[in-house]
């Protein structure tokens, strides 16, 4: 499992971790502005029909939204009694990747287990997204490692997948894969936030992703996320990431959308 230098050094000095978990408040806020959007409440609503239900103190949809408590499975469970169907993206599979914390390669599995039918060749097998927003979306199956096929998804399930290839390469200390595998989470990136669900906090959750590159020092050092081309392509009207539905040139060939990171280098004298 591997550990981060600034890890190591804070379990060395004998600091405390903060405590705030900034990956489950923004999973909070997601999950909330879901209900908002899905059920037509505002946090005074919210609140309300917590209180009503004896499942919280007042108040407590504001201090989940201004960041200083972050919902617990439990309490969304039981909120989910009351509004059915309203945990899914509280329940979405890539919050756990997010976590900039280190994850055993058991754990890995464990999380992406549902996923998997196992055969001669072991292979994804996602269920439909139906909250996708990506019109062209190939075959729910793909092989572990076919990465072109699972970058090209531009949903969730496809972003999951090339999050839990990306930890586990960084569990797996294969850094030049680890690079490859981080420029294509960031170009699938600006598909998964057109989902509506995402796409008001897609800057926040940026920067969640951005902690998993620094988890490796060569990533750390040669790539960072090109936000412009990011927040274009969220907003574009339409954003094709199927290959063999994008727009040809006048060669014939497709024209791939714009890179999502750009790419450092070392010099040696």
């Amino acid at each position: 499992m591997h550990k981060t230098i600034a890890e190591k050094l804070t379990k060395s000095l004998g600091k405390r971790q903060r405590r705030t978990n900034f990956v489950k408040v923004l999973r909070t806020q997601l999950w909330l502005e879901s209900i908002f959007n899905d059920y037509d409440l505002n946090p005074s609503k919210l609140d309300l029909l917590i209180s009503e239900n004896s499942l919280e103190s007042s108040n407590i949809v504001r201090k989940w939204l201004n960041g200083k408590h972050h919902a617990t499975d439990k309490k969304v469970s039981k909120i989910c009694t009351i509004l059915p169907g309203s945990d899914h993206i509280y329940r979405s599979p890539i919050f756990s990747l997010l976590e900039p914390k280190p994850i055993s390669n058991k754990a890995l599995l464990k999380l992406a287990d549902p996923f998997i039918t196992k055969s001669d060749f072991d292979f994804w097998d996602f269920p439909n997204d139906k909250f996708t927003t990506n019109p062209y979306l190939p075959p729910n199956f793909a092989l572990l490692q076919d990465t072109y096929t699972l970058s090209q998804r531009g949903d969730e399930y496809g972003f999951f997948a090339l999050l839990y290839l990306l930890r586990k390469a960084e569990n797996d200390k294969e850094n030049m894969l680890h690079l490859e595998l981080m420029q294509l989470v960031y170009n699938a990136f600006p598909a998964l936030c057109r989902n509506p669900y995402f796409k008001k906090k897609w800057h926040e959750l940026l920067k969640v992703v951005e902690t998993l590159q620094n988890r490796v020092i060569t990533t750390s050092i040669l790539i960072k996320p090109d936000t412009d081309v990011i927040k274009k392509q969220i907003y574009a009207k339409e954003h094709i990431t199927l290959r063999h539905c994008q727009q040809r040139d006048r060669h014939n060939r497709f024209t791939a959308s714009a890179d999502a990171f750009k790419l450092g280098r070392v010099v040696f004298d």
